[in-house]
């Protein structure tokens, strides 16, 4: 007994000088709720988890800049204690590949992973509610992001300059989204659940130039390299082109149907510098198409648009210098902005060819 009594003091030993090294990398800060924040990181390690107690109480939130240019941070694991990360807490550290956000969080502050440039894949937790300003800015290692049903406010400049970012789930629980949230995200299908843009929302949310989803469904991708999304708006299911995946094909034909749903939408940007690309064939069943849809399509000669197609939008051929537009109305249609070839190509009205 007594020999049991004595390894149990050593384990017990073990544990709290461990538990003490732990926290010696750490600053602590009382706070009014009578629990810890972190306010500073001091070690050099590559992987690190934050502890979730100290000194008998929790550790809640992580401060400001905690971990701000911690060079040699790779993976961090948060505790479920914790509900709050600060501003600019691990901007700057530019070797995180990855950090395990833990379901209590709600709040991420501005800047909070600024030019994390490595970060791959984060997963937002369910309690969130405020994503703050340039919080994901410069994630260029980002390729995808569903934002968390619950969330209500997403700031400026977001995930700005997260070049690689290919889809973003946005869910119909958010009240504010702030302008130039997806500033220079142009390869980006921003996948809206809302029917419509909530009166809350910026304007310039998407700097007018994004492909954007409404009432999304789903996304997906067809064996020829058309990204696509299903939506559902007043009780009618229906796709939209939102990408081109540039593969052995100059010419191609867009889908009429995806799904066994009628493909209704070419989105904005879906074709954006699709350089090898030289004849488009749309579909009768083709309603709209979306400002930029082919601009910088540098090698494109040949576009025939149907007389189905009631909208177009904004500066269509943008720095698509070499088309020549065929288009199967008489005349423009009422439905179409006056900028919709700002690029002035030279366009056959009326065209009955193949």
């Amino acid at each position: 007994m007594k020999k049991l009594f004595n390894v149990l003091i050593i384990i017990f030993v073990f544990l709290m000088l461990t538990a003490c090294n732990n926290n010696k990398d750490f600053t602590f800060e009382l706070k009014e709720d009578n629990t810890y924040e972190i306010t500073k990181y001091l070690g050099e390690a590559e992987e690190v988890t934050i502890p979730a107690m100290y000194k008998g109480k929790k550790v809640t939130s992580i401060g400001n800049s905690a971990f701000h240019d911690c060079s040699s941070l790779t993976n961090i694991v948060i505790p479920a204690n914790v509900t709050s990360i600060g501003s600019n807490t691990f901007a700057n550290c530019n070797d995180l590949t990855s950090i395990t956000i833990p379901n209590n969080v709600t709040y991420i502050g501005d800047g909070a992973f600024f030019d994390c440039i490595k970060l791959k894949n984060i997963v937002l937790p369910d309690t969130l509610v405020t994503i703050g300003e340039s919080s994901f800015w410069g994630c260029t290692s980002l390729t995808d992001i569903i934002i968390p049903d619950g969330t209500k406010d997403i700031g400026a400049f977001a995930f700005a300059e997260c070049t690689n970012l290919n889809t973003v789930v946005i869910p119909t629980s958010i009240e504010t989204l702030q302008y130039n949230v997806f500033q220079n995200c142009y390869k980006l299908s921003i996948c809206i659940k809302s029917e419509n843009i909530p009166v809350g929302w910026s304007l310039g949310f998407d700097n007018g130039i994004k492909t954007t989803i409404l009432g999304f469904v789903s996304y997906g991708v067809t064996e020829d390299g058309f990204e696509y999304g299903i939506s559902k708006i007043n009780d009618e299911y229906f796709a939209s082109i939102v990408g081109y995946i540039e593969g052995r094909y100059t010419s191609i034909n867009i889908p009429n149907q995806i799904e066994g749903y009628s493909v209704k939408r070419i989105a904005s940007s879906s074709f954006n510098t699709s350089i090898n690309l030289t004849s488009i064939a749309i579909p009768n069943s083709i309603v709209r198409i979306e400002s930029n849809a082919f601009s910088y399509c540098e090698n494109l000669n040949t576009i025939i648009i149907p007389e189905s197609v009631t909208y177009m939008g904004r500066f269509i051929f943008t720095f698509t210098e070499n088309v020549t537009i065929r288009v199967r109305s008489e005349s423009k249609p009422e439905g179409w902005h006056d900028d919709w070839n700002d690029n002035n190509r030279p366009v056959i009205w009326g065209y009955t060819g193949e």
